[in-house]
């Protein structure tokens, strides 16, 4: 499901605006919507429900939409949620409009008065693959395995997983709080695929990764390399076979590391 949040101070164009997010995607849609700052305000900080975009009208009655979006900013969980600011002014004029020192088109885009329905679809639009990844990241952030064992069944955060060992058909899978977890008779073809994480990808014959944990890659010779980790003094190989493998999950994980 996508929840937005509309802040603006005309109720014809917040009615304008919720019909064209319904329109372009097939998803379940939570419309949230408030002329008054201090409301949105409310909504945000105490509303479970994560806000995925926010669009707000620049010169709101009591604040302006920058100066809300900052106070938006202050909590963590939208620090790079996308911003669709609304304004009389034209968004196209870079160079000359004061609106060009604020583009960033990672989480700002805007919308201009009077309102058209193609541009209010089209600049939604930009974000929607967007906000559907963060929200698979997140599920994958959150998943868990249940390890059922002889003393009885043990919860397992895959998020806190660094990598996983297989010798003698024993896999040992190693956490960041230090806790080491064993299963047997499996193959680690088939442990990732139990384990169905998008994070987690082979990087030997022998062993598998997760790519949120890493702090950096270092080349032994022309066929090897070995992965460290954040917080820990553990390491494992990454074969060459692998190597691609890991980069490109790299490339697409939502995580902070910076080790491209």
């Amino acid at each position: 499901m996508i929840t937005v949040l509309i802040i603006c101070n005309d109720r014809r164009n917040i009615d304008k605006i919720a019909r064209s997010v319904i329109r372009i995607n097939d998803l379940t849609t939570c419309i949230l919507s408030t002329t008054e700052p201090e409301e949105a305000l409310s909504l945000i900080y105490n509303n479970k429900q994560v806000i995925d975009l926010f669009i707000i009208e620049v010169q709101l009655k009591s604040i302006s939409g920058y100066k809300l979006e900052e106070a938006i900013r202050t909590k963590r969980a939208y620090k790079e949620t996308p911003v669709l600011f609304i304004t009389k002014q034209s968004y196209d004029l870079v160079g000359s409009s004061y609106l060009a020192t604020y583009q960033n088109y990672k989480r700002q885009n805007y919308i201009s008065l009077p309102l058209n329905t193609i541009d209010v679809q089209g600049k939604i639009g930009l974000y929607l693959d967007k906000i559907l990844l963060r929200q698979k990241s997140n599920i994958q952030k959150n998943k868990v395995l249940y390890l059922h064992q002889s003393a009885g069944a043990v919860k397992i955060i895959l998020r806190n997983v660094i990598y996983l060992e297989i010798q003698n058909k024993i896999c040992k899978i190693r956490m960041q709080t230090g806790d080491v977890y064993e299963i047997k008779r499996k193959s680690l073809s088939e442990i990732l695929l139990m384990l169905n994480h998008q994070n987690i990808v082979r990087c030997h014959k022998c062993f598998a990764l997760n790519v949120d944990q890493l702090q950096s890659i270092a080349r032994i010779d022309k066929r090897n390399w070995t992965a460290s980790f954040q917080k820990t003094y553990l390491a494992c190989p990454i074969s060459k076979t692998y190597l691609n493998q890991v980069i490109e999950t790299l490339k697409h994980a939502d995580t902070e590391n910076s080790i491209l």
